[in-house]
């Protein structure tokens, strides 16, 4: 499996969320250092509650659209949106991200 299959394997997964995946094993997924929810999450378990949990609970509909892929050797680059809208306050989240993928011994890196 390519490198940009392996990267929309996850975001399939995500969009199946909360059904359980495979998909996050072998995965680092690390949220940005300051954020509510900074840190490097490094199994299954600590991506879906420590991640994905706090967002869909906070975001009615949350939902994660990568739009583009763009794969130069060795890395995997995708372009989307994260939307949805916040329970507490009713605002529309709509956030433009570009995630850069990788892989390190087998782990596939964000």
């Amino acid at each position: 499996m390519s490198l940009l299959d392996r990267v929309q394997a996850v975001y399939s997964a995500i969009a199946a969320l909360p059904a359980p995946s495979d998909k996050f094993d072998n995965l680092r997924w690390i949220e940005m250092k300051g954020g509510p929810y900074g840190g490097v999450y490094t199994t299954s378990d600590e991506i879906r509650h420590g991640v994905f949990a706090h967002l869909c609970g906070e975001c009615d509909d949350f939902r994660l659209n990568p739009e583009y892929f763009f794969a130069p050797d060795g890395y995997v680059v995708s372009l989307g949106t994260y939307t949805g809208r916040h329970k507490a306050t009713g605002k529309q989240l709509a956030a433009w991200v570009c995630p850069l993928w990788t892989e390190k011994n087998g782990t596939l890196v964000l």
